[in-house]
């Protein structure tokens, strides 16, 4: 189905070390938040709160990285489909005439294992960018090898500039 596949463990890994600064911050607040209680009340509270905001940001992570592992896309002739989800599956189908940019970001974590996150945009998602209670995002495609990513900008550009010509 996808010619260019999610490389799930290194995502895993880029996701691991592109959060350790989230982590490292969260920690030291905690940190500093359990000194201040612990000169008030007991050790114990500091300690539950340090264990709570690690456990958070587990959680958070770990719920992202699953979501990732639930994408699935597929490329024909004349139309890009992106399915995704867990527990609500959603299906999206996009012709190539309406994909309007395809924006390929590398973050750190990314960078260290050679792989890039894919988002493609249409009018209808760019449209609602600037109603505040309404803003929609294209499908994104996580953690592609640096190459296929670029391969896969490169077939989608050369479609959209086809079915334009062509008029379809």
């Amino acid at each position: 189905m996808n010619d260019y596949p999610i490389q799930i463990k290194k995502g895993i890994y880029a996701r691991i070390i592109g959060s350790l600064v989230f982590w490292i911050f969260w920690l030291s607040i905690g940190i500093l938040i359990s000194y201040a209680v612990s000169k008030e009340n007991s050790i114990g509270y500091g300690l539950l709160t340090i264990i709570g905001i690690i456990g958070l940001v587990f959680i958070f992570t770990w719920l992202n990285l699953v979501s990732e592992y639930f994408i699935k896309y597929s490329l024909d002739s004349k139309q890009l489909t992106y399915m995704s989800g867990i527990l609500s599956k959603s299906e999206k189908t996009i012709p190539y005439s309406k994909i309007q940019h395809i924006i390929i970001i590398e973050d750190f974590g990314q960078r260290l294992f050679g792989i890039m996150t894919m988002y493609i945009s249409t009018a209808r998602e760019m449209s609602t960018q600037n109603n505040a209670n309404s803003i929609q995002i294209g499908p994104i495609i996580p953690d592609l090898n640096r190459e296929d990513a670029y391969a896969l900008q490169k077939i989608l550009v050369n479609e959209m500039n086809k079915s334009r010509k062509s008029g379809i």
